[in-house]
């Protein structure tokens, strides 16, 4: 009897760990393609419609990926939006709310939010901002432009969200603005996915050239690394010659010149930093620069009459 016991105990703790590890397995809480409110009116709609009991009953419905485009490429949306509003004028700013039930809060970990935008926007979850993209960081209205027209929508941002409390048992509403570069912008764009108990992977980085045991014979040596990542996208990547930083760049991809080096073995790493705010190293590469008579770029008396 006592034995059976303990493989009933047994059987039943591995029943409990198995469903505990489903429910700690990845969830999508919202989904990307999914149906939100929005407004394309060009209105100012101030901050009482982020909060989940701000009547949207005027707003108009539609699925995800939503936006316009001038060029033929990129019309990928599901919804379109209106470029202008009634009295003809651009709009700056599209607003969405996207209502999602949550049974037990407690069950998810971390929660990380990937942002298709065109071109800056602002995420808040349950009223408290989990995410800015390409907008300043000081107080924003209808008529706030984002920082750079860098993105055509094709890409997603990614961002953990540090903070669990936002998150609530039962209805749970995400409040998206999304902002033009300008009043002339001929496109935008907004689509988003958020996820639960993530396990965040951090970007890759290599130095793609020159390769790992090259020799050059020049003192001059431009150098370039690439980076990617699976889960959101490239914040930065850095370069470092001997471990002192070299240059770097808010990109996938960096290109340096390393100039007047003296002969001798260097040894060069970059380090990528994703928009979750991991960060990789990459794998060393050598690279020697021989001894000249004569190096590249010297100074020559020249006759061309």
């Amino acid at each position: 009897m006592k034995y059976g016991a303990v493989k009933v105990l047994a059987l039943t703790l591995g029943i409990l760990g198995i469903f505990a590890s489903q429910i700690r397995a990845q969830t999508t809480l919202v989904a990307t393609g999914s149906v939100w409110k929005y407004l394309d009116t060009g209105s100012n709609e101030g901050v009482a419609w982020r909060a989940l009991g701000f009547n949207d009953s005027g707003w108009s419905n539609g699925a995800a990926q939503f936006g316009f485009s001038s060029n033929p490429a990129e019309n990928d949306e599901v919804t379109f939006l209106s470029r202008t509003n009634a009295a003809g004028e651009t709009n700056i700013t599209f607003y969405f709310r996207h209502v999602f039930e949550v049974a037990t809060p407690s069950a998810y970990t971390n929660l990380l939010v990937r942002l298709r935008r065109d071109d800056g926007a602002i995420v808040y979850l349950n009223d408290v901002e989990v995410f800015r993209s390409n907008i300043t960081n000081g107080p924003v209205d209808f008529r706030t432009l984002a920082f750079l027209a860098q993105d055509d929508g094709a890409a997603f941002y990614a961002n953990a969200i540090s903070r669990l409390t936002p998150l609530q048992s039962g209805a749970n509403i995400l409040a998206v603005e999304v902002h033009q570069n300008a009043a002339t912008s001929s496109d935008v764009s907004f689509d988003l996915e958020l996820l639960a108990n993530v396990i965040i992977q951090p970007p890759t980085v290599t130095v793609a050239s020159p390769s790992a045991g090259a020799i050059s014979g020049s003192p001059t040596l431009v150098v370039t690394a690439v980076a990617t990542d699976s889960d959101g996208s490239v914040s930065m990547v850095e370069l470092y010659r001997d471990g002192v930083f070299v240059g770097g760049a808010m990109d996938a991809s960096l290109t340096a010149t390393n100039f007047n080096l003296v002969p001798g073995t260097y040894v060069f790493t970059a380090v990528a930093i994703d928009s979750t705010g991991l960060s990789t190293t990459s794998a060393p590469v050598s690279v020697t620069i021989l001894p000249w008579l004569v190096p590249s770029g010297a100074s020559w008396r020249y006759l061309d009459d």
